[in-house]
């Protein structure tokens, strides 16, 4: 019987040169940091939309009970005359 040589058994990787080993692992670094961005950016994009639902419903309720002024308004201030 003959021994396999670079199968997965010795850690191998079916006798790539160690520039292209490099290579890949630079590849798949750069894609597991794209991809932990893309997610950050994910969360980050949720959470700004479960707040600003948040005050949109309760808003909402504000208006739904009948109370007046539910919207705090920043106006400039009114000129001198």
């Amino acid at each position: 019987m003959q021994k396999r040589t670079g199968g997965f058994e010795d850690g191998g990787n079916g006798g790539d040169d160690p520039r292209r080993e490099r290579d890949q692992e630079r590849r798949k670094q750069r894609q597991n940091w794209l991809a932990l961005g893309f997610v950050a950016l994910l969360m980050l994009a949720g959470g700004w939309l479960f707040l600003k639902m948040l005050d949109n419903a309760r808003i909402q309720n504000c208006i739904e009970s009948g109370r007046r002024n539910c919207i705090p308004l920043d106006l400039p201030p009114a000129p001198q005359r």
